[in-house]
């Protein structure tokens, strides 16, 4: 039995989504794994790796835009789906371009498909994006009736588009947890002393990065480490002091074992895995009130409150122990045996 994931970005790419679908495509068994995605600069245009067949597809790059547009309106990535006849499909996001072929592609081979909604609410930071968004995601939920099953790591707030299923994220717990700061530090080549806050996520708009920059500099306690990358990148150098920016590597656990606190500023969030992680290793976090981090932390305020989070950001830094929510961590062992009843749900559905 095969899957094809499909999705415009993968590994090497750095994201939340691109990590869930790595961890979990390489964990099913039972199937033949193939992902679909976007060719980007430095990839092979197909390879085998952990086990899952990777395609990469010619995709434009556009810098503003969250997600690689396929060349050839997509018929290189139906092309794809057609010559992998795959048993069931998935498609990750309802933004994504690979999301209206998923449904061309169930129409034209007749096969499940499985809508996987990382997306919780509709705030992407861009007044006229975001209107945008909302008439294509209700276009969209029209369209409900065709998926066979819709995933979602936690409820969302989007029409027609709630989940039938609930499979939230995971941690690695063997790597996040609590660790010794200095040794961290050390390995990361950072300051043995002082105060570190860490920023991990995208250098985009929705992650809230106008109030990284106020909040950054108005901390003078503390030094800012982001760990990213992104269009905006720059912009974050020239206009935070002091700011060191690191690439994202598999050794990003050790960044929040050398914090003392993890900002999460989002103007929107899906489930968040950032805030998990943190969470994992008991970094203390202070973010907006969005996607999964009022489960995880008190310490939450409203999006646009840059103040507010800067606030919380000094007690802790000035060495206020802040009560720590419960919450259950899921190994990614977990969540791959979640999907896997759902696909051999599907699979049996079909026989």
């Amino acid at each position: 039995m095969k899957i094809c994931f499909l999705f415009p970005y993968f590994k090497p790419h750095f994201g939340g989504v691109e990590r869930v679908l790595d961890e979990v495509s390489k964990r099913i068994k039972g199937f033949e794994v193939h992902v679909i995605t976007s060719k980007l600069p430095g990839t092979l245009e197909f390879e085998c790796v952990d086990g899952v067949f990777i395609h990469r597809i010619p995709s434009f790059l556009p810098e503003k835009i969250p997600y690689p547009i396929p060349k050839k309106l997509g018929l290189d990535v139906l092309r794809g789906i057609k010559g992998i006849q795959p048993d069931i499909i998935v498609a990750h996001n309802v933004v994504s371009y690979y999301t209206p072929i998923a449904l061309i592609a169930k129409l034209l081979y007749k096969k499940p498909l499985i809508l996987t909604m990382h997306t919780t609410d509709l705030n992407y930071g861009v007044g006229s994006l975001n209107w945008i968004l909302r008439v294509y995601y209700f276009a969209f939920g029209l369209t409900r009736s065709f998926f066979d099953a819709v995933v979602a790591p936690m409820e969302n707030k989007l029409f027609r588009l709630k989940p039938d299923v609930i499979i939230p994220n995971g941690v690695d717990t063997e790597k996040f947890r609590k660790g010794d700061k200095r040794s961290a530090r050390r390995k990361l080549k950072l300051a043995a002393e002082g105060k570190i806050v860490l920023f991990v996520g995208r250098f985009i708009p929705v992650k809230g990065l106008n109030n990284l920059i106020n909040i950054a500099n108005s901390l003078e306690e503390a030094v800012l480490v982001c760990v990213g990358e992104g269009y905006l990148e720059n912009e974050i150098r020239e206009k935070i002091r002091g700011v060191i920016i690191r690439k994202p590597t598999e050794d990003i656990h050790f960044y929040y074992q050398a914090a003392d606190a993890c900002i999460i500023p989002s103007l929107a969030e899906g489930f968040c895995l950032t805030a998990v992680e943190a969470y994992a290793c008991e970094t203390p976090i202070v973010g907006s009130n969005v996607g999964i981090i009022p489960k995880l932390t008190d310490n939450i305020f409203d999006s646009q409150d840059w103040q507010g989070m800067r606030d919380g950001l000094t007690r802790i830094i000035s060495g206020e122990t802040l009560k720590k929510n419960e919450y259950e961590i899921s190994s990614w062992d977990e969540i791959t045996d979640k999907y896997e009843k759902l696909l051999e749900s599907l699979k049996d559905a079909e026989t």
